[in-house]
C-alpha cells in the first residue's frame, strides 16, 4: 500500500482555505492562527511541487491543480472523520450505549413511544436519540455511526434491514371551502389538472414517486406546483390556497383548520419502522426494537 506524504494537518489547511480563501478564517475553522495555516500550505505546496491557490484581490482561489488535490483532500478527511465516529459507535455499545436516529416525519405515536424510552425500559442501557432526515439517518446508520435507525419505509441504502411498526392510510389535505371539500372520499379523476404541493419530493423522492405513478395509471400527471420542506411547511402552503398535499393519516391531523378526506383507493400507504445494517446483530440493538415494537403494537 502507498502511503501519502502529506499529512492530516496539511490536508485540513486546504481544505480548509478552499472554503474560506482566506488564512483568518481557516485558522479558525481549524482553531489555529493564520501563520501556522500558511506554514501547512507552504509544506504541502513543497511536497507537491506545484501552487495549489492563487490570490485575487478579494480572497485565495484554488488554481486548476488546487481544485483536483482540494477535492480528494476533502474526500480523504471525511473518511478519517468516519472512521473516528465508528469507532465511537463500537465502544459505546460496549458501553451498553445506543445510539438511534429518528426521521423528522415520524408519525406522532411512534415519535412518543421514543421520546418515553427512558433507562428503565431496558435495564442497564442508555439511549442516545438524535433527529434528522431520513437519507442522513439511513447513511449513518449504513456507515455504523449510529446502531439503529426509526424512519419511513421503503428505505434507499442496500445493507439496510427492516421492520415495519406503522402502516397508515394517505390522506389529501386540502383547505376549508376547497371544492373537493363536500366529497366523502376523493378519487383519482378529482385530482386531475389540481395543484398539488410534494412533501419531502427530494429528501423523501421514492414516496413522492409512488403517488406520482398511481395517478400516471389514471393517465395524468400530477401538477406539481410547490415542494415542502416539512409537515408544517406543507400544511401552511395548503392552507393558504397553495394546493392540496398528500400526507398520512396522524400528519394530516398536526392542523386542525386542514381538512383530510381519504382516498378511494386503499393502495396508497405510509410505512415506518427501524432499520439497521443487516450485519449488526447486537443483543443491545435487538432489545430495543422488540421493546419499541412492542410499544407501538400495544398502543395500536
Amino acid at each position: 500500500m502507498r502511503y501519502p506524504r502529506l499529512d492530516m494537518e496539511g490536508l485540513t489547511a486546504i481544505v480548509a482555505l478552499a472554503e474560506t480563501g482566506d488564512f483568518v478564517k481557516a485558522g479558525q475553522l481549524l482553531s489555529i492562527g493564520p501563520s501556522a495555516v500558511m506554514k501547512r500550505l507552504s509544506k504541502a505546496e513543497g511536497e507537491l511541487q506545484t501552487k495549489l491557490f492563487q490570490r485575487t484581490q478579494e480572497k485565495l482561489v484554488l488554481t486548476e491543480d488546487g481544485r483536483i488535490f482540494s477535492a480528494e483532500a476533502q474526500r480523504a478527511i471525511e473518511h478519517a472523520v468516519l472512521a473516528e465516529e465508528q469507532v465511537r459507535s463500537a465502544k459505546s455499545i460496549k458501553g451498553r450505549h445506543l445510539r438511534i436516529g429518528r426521521s423528522t416525519h415520524l408519525p406522532s405515536r411512534l415519535l412518543v413511544a421514543l421520546a418515553r424510552l427512558t433507562s428503565e425500559d431496558i435495564p442497564g442501557i442508555t439511549v442516545e436519540q438524535t433527529s434528522g432526515l431520513d437519507r442522513e439517518i439511513e447513511i449513518a446508520v449504513e456507515s455504523g455511526i449510529l446502531h439503529a435507525g426509526v424512519g419511513l419505509f421503503p428505505v434507499s441504502r442496500p445493507h439496510l434491514s427492516t421492520l415495519k411498526l406503522i402502516e397508515e392510510p394517505v390522506m389529501l389535505c386540502i383547505p376549508p371551502g376547497h371544492l373537493l371539500a363536500t366529497k366523502a372520499e376523493i378519487h383519482p379523476e378529482d385530482l386531475e389538472r389540481q395543484p398539488v404541493v410534494a412533501v419531502g419530493r427530494n429528501e423523501l423522492p421514492a414516496l413522492h414517486e409512488e403517488i406520482a405513478e398511481f395517478y400516471r395509471g389514471f393517465g395524468f400527471e400530477l401538477d406539481v406546483v410547490a415542494d415542502a420542506y416539512t409537515v408544517t411547511e406543507a400544511l401552511c402552503l395548503v392552507e393558504q390556497r397553495i394546493g392540496v398535499c398528500f400526507l398520512s393519516r396522524s400528519a394530516a391531523s398536526l392542523n386542525r383548520g386542514i381538512i383530510s378526506k381519504p382516498l378511494s383507493s386503499r393502495i396508497l400507504t405510509r410505512k415506518s419502522g427501524v432499520f439497521v445494517h443487516e450485519d449488526n446483530q447486537h443483543p443491545l440493538i435487538r432489545s430495543f426494537i422488540s421493546l419499541i415494537s412492542e410499544r407501538i403494537q400495544v398502543r395500536l
